[in-house]
């Protein structure tokens, strides 16, 4: 009965032992993905999260994304492109009600760019070609590359949708156009400001 009792204590010790360890470990500030709550002082929890970003992609949809750093090329002072991405829906055959567009939404430190962009065949699909300063504005263009099954595709012009979305370090452009270069030529198809 007395080991038991004396096993239960050493237990209960080296517990309360770890736990203050721990506790007083570091400078009580929480690090990254940590939070403390000290209110009754006793109690720590800790979690990881991980955060995704969501260019309004569905499961039909490819993804391209990446990160760069670019200035106008005459040294003025334009925001600095943080990230980029862009979204696509699938290529189907060009209708008669079909017809290229694009509309930018702007927002705090992003700028949204939503269209639809014609394909020389349901194989392509769009690419974001560039997303450079021309001075001031912004000139973000749209491309197409073909997929692997190309000579086997069907012959009709396409058209696919695509969402683009450009963060920025600080600011957003105080002018946005977007030009498409999807069929041996360049289309400006909208010009837009906050």
């Amino acid at each position: 009965m007395k080991r038991r009792d004396l096993l239960r204590r050493t237990t209960a010790a080296l517990a309360v032992g770890a736990a203050a360890g721990c506790l007083s470990e570091g400078d009580g500030s929480a690090g990254d993905g940590e939070t403390t709550d000290e209110a009754d002082g006793d109690t720590e929890t800790s979690t990881d999260t991980e955060t995704t970003a969501d260019p309004g992609t569905r499961a039909d949809e490819t993804t391209d994304s990446e990160t760069e750093t670019s200035t106008d090329s005459t040294g003025s002072e334009t925001p600095t492109i943080r990230d980029r991405g862009i979204g696509t829906y699938e290529a189907e055959c060009l209708s008669a009600e079909d017809e290229e567009r694009a509309s930018v939404a702007f927002d705090d430190h992003r700028i949204d760019v939503e269209g639809a962009v014609t394909l020389p065949d349901p194989c392509h699909e769009p690419t974001l070609a560039a997303a450079e300063y021309d001075g001031d504005a912004l000139v973000v263009t749209v491309g197409a590359s073909s997929g692997d099954d190309a000579e086997m595709c069907t012959q009709c012009t396409a058209i696919a949708e695509y969402l683009i979305r450009i963060g920025f370090d600080e600011g957003i452009p105080s002018s946005v156009r977007v030009e498409h270069e999807t069929t041996g030529e360049t289309r400006t198809i909208t010009t837009a400001s906050p």
